[in-house]
């Protein structure tokens, strides 16, 4: 019977670090999605002559 506890502690912190890896992965997809939108925002100022 320990060895099916201490499994079942296992199972639950890899699925707490599949959970924090999850978290990880959106921010990270939100981060690049502003950073070109930053980027397109800069070339149309530029493009414009707008850059100051």
């Amino acid at each position: 019977m320990p060895v099916l506890i201490k499994q079942l502690a296992i199972i639950q912190e890899i699925e707490m670090r599949l959970s924090v890896c999850d978290k990880l992965e959106e921010m990270v997809e939100r981060i690049l999605r502003q950073a070109d939108a930053l980027r397109q925002s800069i070339l149309k100022k530029a493009f414009e002559g707008n850059l100051v």
